[in-house]
């Protein structure tokens, strides 16, 4: 069988999913029918209690098809099988934080997304002479 990858691109990518498991995720998610109470725990400690019939994502959803919820692998999103249903963490978490907080938050993640067109946008900007300097203005 022909690898697909390179054991560099392996190495690598073993190495980013190392560093990405550093950064707090989701180990565990349960679901307690009376009281509609979704509780979600991360690797930093953290954890959370939701009342489900305030979370917009589950509103409509009868509360026994939000039984056994499941955490995503990577600790990112949840799946409730029973509800067809699966979202992402951010997402669930934006409507409980302040919204520069979370917009904040979402466009730090975003900016450390990285493609072959935006190394090739990168480098195409630094041939042109890069970011120009800030000029700093003497005041008098």
């Amino acid at each position: 069988m022909k690898n697909l990858i390179s054991q560099e691109e392996y190495d690598q990518a073993l190495a980013r999913g190392r560093a990405e498991m550093l950064q707090p995720h989701a180990v565990e998610a349960r679901f307690v029918i009376r009281g509609a109470l979704l509780h979600v725990k991360f690797s930093n400690g953290l954890s959370l209690v939701l009342d489900a019939r305030t979370v917009p994502a589950l509103k409509g959803h009868p509360l026994s098809s939000l039984k056994n919820p499941y955490v995503t692998v990577g600790g990112d999103g949840i799946v409730f099988e029973d509800a067809n249903l699966s979202f992402n963490l951010p997402n669930l978490l934006a409507p409980y934080l302040p919204l520069d907080l979370a917009r904040s938050r979402v466009a730090a993640e975003s900016g450390k997304a990285s493609s072959i067109k935006k190394a090739h946008a990168a480098r195409a900007n630094g041939l042109k002479g890069g970011r120009p300097r800030k000029v700093v203005l003497a005041t008098a």
